[in-house]
């Protein structure tokens, strides 16, 4: 149909004034929510997965509008309620409610303020609302109330809205004034945490000496956890630092809330940063130890039994068993070092090992000293490194054998079976930090290339003494089961040295300390 209007073509020469555009213009609203979630969300009053969304409530500069709802693949909208050209007007409240079947018929006709077409609203539940300014939950919202918006004559306008549960959808420009609505999952994390300690002398002065019960050798860690969030399509933000220090890790988890948004991947890190002793720090301060990283919902086997993440640092556990983040004994070592190695090798003139070794090149406060000379033992039997000064990288036969220099011959089995090996020497009368010149040297030496050359569970034996082959097969049997150093035990410390070339030798210069 055409409709055709004709109107005079003589000139109007009255004063009547210019017809003003009183046409109400159509408003919607895209939705996005924060929603409740069994997997450890924060557990909000107003957003119950039981229910469903049938209409909003909208409250403009104190009028209070009703909406009904459609949805367009991931996205929510109100249909559209007429308002006059004009403002600024302010979205004061926004709630979705579920009629309970009550007002099945109800087709949201735009534009009645106080809609016919919401009758009883007695059985009616509160399903999700825009957090106010200064509640709890306001931080979670990027499109916050108050919003404040124009309606103009002939321009087609949108508007964003967040309720809890919300999340900014991709959409249409449907060519009307709308709130577009994103759900997001506000989630609760819970981290709790034990230290081991290797002697309680070295954390005499640190946080932990002002815990109910003072240093012991098992203590409740004080540690940080830093959050990193990237959202699908969007740069990494840091969240925040997040730490136990003002409780002393006592008495209570650390619990973070973070958002979730529901229509998109969203990519967590949480970086485990523990309170300990720390040469690069002078004293204690938090070392980085592990990242614990997930998308969208942490998976159920990081969440122990009581619904909190547990870690243990060191192995003053019988049986971890809900200690879903074990975390291997902490050495407190430099980065670098300079190593000098003694004039004679095989056995040294000072200390009865293969090689006498001191350092240099770092400060105090760290699990070895500089001036004095260790007991060092030469980890692969088939590389030279020469007597004198080395700049070298250290490292613990605690730490994968992934993050270490290569190429060279080690496995994480075979330095699980060294550290069985240091912490087993007594059990045939040999002192590893104080060896004889003779028969023990040779045992320890023999011992330890028989582990490091090893191929499977099958030591090397190259003319090794059967003494020392039989102690690494012990060892690298014990090995296939797992073994760490119980605190006050012993571990190895592995140094590496670059052959200017970029490349690293596969020479192992090794030392015994208490871990």
């Amino acid at each position: 149909m055409i409709a055709a209007v004709f109107t005079s073509c003589k000139k109007n020469t009255t004063n009547e004034p210019t017809p003003q555009n009183d046409k109400m213009q159509e408003v919607e609203f895209n939705i996005t929510s924060v929603l409740n979630s069994t997997d450890r969300a924060l557990e909000l009053p107003i957003c119950n997965d039981e229910l469903e969304a049938s209409y909003a409530e909208i409250v403009i500069d104190g009028n209070t509008y009703f909406a009904g709802l459609y949805s367009i693949g991931d996205s929510l909208y109100t249909k559209a309620i007429m308002m006059a050209p004009g403002g600024p007007y302010v979205v004061e409240e926004f709630y979705l409610w579920d009629d309970m079947g009550t007002n099945a018929n109800y087709d949201g006709v735009p534009g009645d303020l106080g809609d016919p077409n919401v009758t009883s609203r007695s059985d009616d539940e509160l399903y999700k609302a825009a957090p106010m300014p200064g509640s709890d939950l306001f931080e979670f919202a990027d499109n916050q109330l108050e919003i404040e918006f124009s309606v103009q004559e002939f321009l087609k306008t949108k508007i964003n809205i967040d309720v809890l549960c919300y999340v900014p959808h991709q959409y249409l420009d449907f060519g009307f004034f709308w709130f577009n609505i994103t759900e997001i999952t506000v989630r609760e994390m819970c981290f709790f945490g034990d230290l081991c300690l290797k002697s309680t002398a070295d954390y005499e002065g640190s946080l932990y000496a002002q815990q109910e019960n003072g240093v012991q050798i098992d203590v409740p860690a004080i540690f940080k956890v830093v959050v990193y969030h990237q959202r699908e399509g969007h740069d990494e933000v840091l969240v925040g630092e997040f730490s136990n220090e003002e409780w002393l890790g006592e008495g209570a988890p650390l619990c973070i809330r973070y958002a979730d948004y529901d229509a998109d991947v969203d990519h967590y890190r949480f970086e485990l940063w523990i309170y300990v002793a720390d040469g690069d720090q002078g004293g204690f301060g938090y070392v980085y130890f592990d990242t614990l990283e997930f998308d969208d919902i942490i998976p159920d086997e990081v969440v122990g039994d009581d619904g909190v993440v547990d870690f243990v640092l060191g192995n003053c556990h019988a049986s971890p068993a809900d200690d879903v983040w074990v975390l291997a004994p902490y050495m407190n070592l430099p980065e670098t070092a300079t190593m000098t190695l003694g004039a004679q090798a095989d056995p040294g003139n000072n200390t009865g090992a293969y090689w006498d070794v001191m350092f240099s090149g770092f400060g105090t406060g760290y699990d070895i000293k500089t001036g004095i000379w260790y007991p060092g033992w030469c980890g692969d039997e088939n590389t030279t490194i020469g007597s004198g000064s080395h700049n070298v990288l250290v490292y613990s036969t605690l730490d994968p054998v992934a993050g270490m220099p290569g190429p060279n011959t080690l496995t994480d089995r075979k330095l699980e079976a060294l550290n069985y090996l240091f912490n087993h020497y007594d059990n045939n009368g040999i002192d590893i930090y104080a060896p004889n010149f003779g028969p023990e040297f040779t045992t320890i030496q023999h011992s330890i290339w028989s582990v490091v050359h090893s191929t499977g569970n099958v030591p090397a034996n190259n003319g090794y003494q059967p003494a020392a082959v039989a102690m690494a097969q012990t060892a690298l049997s014990n090995a296939s089961i797992g073994f760490v150093p119980l605190p006050g035990g012993d571990a190895g410390v592995l140094f590496f040295e670059d052959d200017g070339l970029g490349n690293y030798v596969s020479q192992l210069v090794l030392i015994v300390v208490d871990p």
